[in-house]
């Protein structure tokens, strides 16, 4: 299907730029739905919260809480 090629597509492209977590993580799907464009780290841990860079800025939620996602900008 169009979504299936689609999904596909962006793997493929964070693959290009060497980010090889998942778009489907909840950040990535955060990220994606507040417009912050393209990852620019893999996903890490810091402290307490687990995060990724995007263009746009920082996402990221405690360890545990994924339903709980903020961002702070670079």
């Amino acid at each position: 299907s169009a979504s299936d090629a689609l999904r596909l597509l962006r793997e493929d492209a964070w693959l290009r730029i060497g980010i090889e977590t998942s778009h489907e993580t909840p950040l990535a799907a955060f990220a994606r739905r507040v417009g912050l464009g393209m990852p620019v780290t893999h996903e890490f841990e810091s402290g307490d919260f687990v995060a990724q860079g995007f263009a746009g800025g920082i996402v990221y939620a405690r360890i545990g809480e994924p339903g709980a996602i903020r961002y702070i900008v670079w």
